[in-house]
């Protein structure tokens, strides 16, 4: 059963990226031709309101979608009931939210940068939208791949078609943009919603106070996450301009391609290293970490080699110069993914208050830091700040699995030694892109290694993909 559980995690987690890096490549093919289309304000303007949604996401749905893993555990047989009960809640809170709004309407737009249609779509989308996160986590939980893949495409691919169409036909690009990507979301999320009504018949309120419990936290760590990780572009938007706030934004989308493997990655290995966990294989789980750090670290090296080609497709000579955001920023994502194995402990432990205290640190810090850096040296400030921001949450969440005392599940010797080299060669990007010679040099032999390792475990490798 053992073998078996780990194949099935194995193969989800492989489908599973292969879905996301599918849905994210057409974002990817696509943001090109959004560049081209859109001026660089009108781009500004978009990334603002991404950037809010991303924001407000956990404050008006409470963050109860990530109490599903959790909640899988306890309720088992139960977790649609679960699910449609904390998303009756969910709704409750935000309809609630929204209606205070219509009150405060001009102070929240003047305070967002919104006007009314903004407003409006932003809170429609939040009703319903934690219905496709819950139906693709309980999905992955069941080794369901193929639902969540397909969810994933179909979200993905028919919002981004669509908003490039309204782009095309709408006098005002930006808002046919945001209704083009938007409301095909909303459609499948309220599809999903009253799928898991319908399939369960039932609300229980027990289950709202034991969502709350352990979603609040958790929200607090997903707002603090998103301050993080978006924050900074609210911050130049305010202080330097529409165009630096494209600027930045187009480069970190182009980085960020590298957290969309994290994200993959840790859907895949957070319900395998519970289960290593709950089995107490220490040793597998610490060997299976030093792997799964190596081989991030390892794709994220060549994503950094490979940024000024990359920011060229994406963006072309007008984004060019936004190069230097790349390599902290995706630094950044490498201490992501190691200080997330923590996290991981401290949410089966349910020691969740520790993740809020950690996020909600490093945002503020990082705010304050924006505040400082980005008046004086402008929007590409926001990516060092950033950098330390991850640096910060990776110390701390070290520091609070220490005191709970359940370090010994992995490696943290060497998660430090790594972390610290790594750190040291991405400093080092911005002066080998000044040296074409150099960057192709380190590309072929990163390549040939690669190709070495490949050859060297290729009997090995094809007996495992046999089993896909």
């Amino acid at each position: 059963m053992a073998e078996s559980n780990d194949r099935k995690a194995v193969r989800s987690g492989f489908w599973y990226i292969i879905a996301n890096f599918a849905t994210r490549g057409i974002g990817f093919l696509t943001m090109p031709l959004f560049v081209r289309l859109m001026t660089t304000e009108e781009i500004g303007e978009f990334v603002n309101f991404t950037t809010w949604i991303a924001l407000l996401v956990p404050v008006l749905t409470l963050s109860l979608d990530s109490s599903v893993p959790v909640a899988k555990l306890e309720f088992k047989e139960k977790i649609n009931d679960y699910i449609s009960s904390v998303l009756v809640l969910g709704t409750a809170v935000t309809a609630a939210i929204y209606l205070l709004s219509l009150f405060f309407g001009d102070a929240l737009k003047s305070k967002l940068n919104f006007d009314s249609f903004q407003l409006h779509i932003m809170f429609i989308f939040m009703l319903t939208a934690p219905s496709l996160s819950m139906l693709q986590i309980k999905s992955r939980l069941d080794y369901k791949y193929k639902l969540s893949a397909a969810l994933s495409l179909l979200s993905v691919v028919v919002s981004t078609l669509t908003a490039l169409l309204a782009v095309v036909i709408s006098e005002d690009k930006v808002k046919g943009r945001i209704l083009g990507f938007y409301l095909p979301m909303i459609i499948l999320d309220s599809v999903i919603y009253v799928f898991f009504l319908i399939r369960s018949r039932s609300v229980n309120r027990s289950y709202w106070k034991y969502g709350v419990l352990i979603s609040a936290p958790l929200a607090l760590h997903a707002i603090a996450g998103s301050v993080l990780n978006s924050f900074d572009k609210i911050m130049i938007n305010s202080m330097v301009g529409d165009s630096e706030t494209a600027l930045y934004g187009v480069a970190y989308s182009g980085a960020s391609l590298v957290q969309l493997l994290w994200y993959s990655l840790n859907q895949a290995w957070a319900p395998w290293a519970y289960e290593q966990m709950d089995k107490n294989n220490g040793e597998k789980l610490k060997k299976a970490s030093r792997i799964y750090i190596l081989l991030f670290s390892m794709i994220v090296l060549v994503f950094m080699l490979l940024a000024p080609e990359l920011l060229w497709i994406i963006g072309g000579k007008t984004y060019s110069q936004a190069l230097d955001v790349m390599p902290p920023v995706m630094c950044g994502f490498v201490y992501l993914l190691v200080y997330s194995l923590y996290v991981n402990i401290e949410t089966l432990e349910k020691k969740t208050g520790y993740v809020a205290v950690g996020t909600v640190t490093a945002a503020l810090v990082n705010i304050v830091l924006n505040y400082i850096f980005i008046p004086r040296f402008g929007y590409v400030a926001a990516a060092y700040t950033t950098l330390a921001g991850y640096i910060l949450l990776f110390v701390m969440h070290f520091v609070f699995v220490r005191h709970i005392g359940k370090t010994y599940w992995y490696d943290s010797r060497y998660n430090f030694i790594f972390l610290f080299v790594f750190t040291l060669i991405s400093l080092l990007m911005t002066f080998v892109y000044k040296i074409t010679v150099l960057r192709y040099v380190i590309i072929a032999a990163a390549a040939i290694l690669i190709i070495t390792v490949l050859l060297k475990h290729k009997d090995e490798l094809l007996k495992k993909l046999k089993h896909f």
